[in-house]
């Protein structure tokens, strides 16, 4: 299983984590809607600026 760690910025930096173990993402315009593992749910305004697979890291851009 993928889990992912989501970060507010341009860089994975901890001190702008919003979530991790996150499994899904749902993308309704500008709002995005995080879950992670044990069914916690975030919802934050912006955009994925950008998604490494390899390193497990979403990168979010605020509204």
């Amino acid at each position: 299983m993928c889990l992912s760690t989501v970060y507010k910025g341009d860089a994975p930096d901890p001190a702008a984590m919003i979530l991790e173990y996150v499994t899904n993402i749902d993308i309704e315009g500008d709002l995005i809607r995080l879950y992670d593992i044990t069914g916690e749910v975030k919802e934050l305004r912006g955009a994925i600026r950008a998604v490494d697979l390899i390193r497990n890291t979403v990168l979010v851009a605020p509204a």
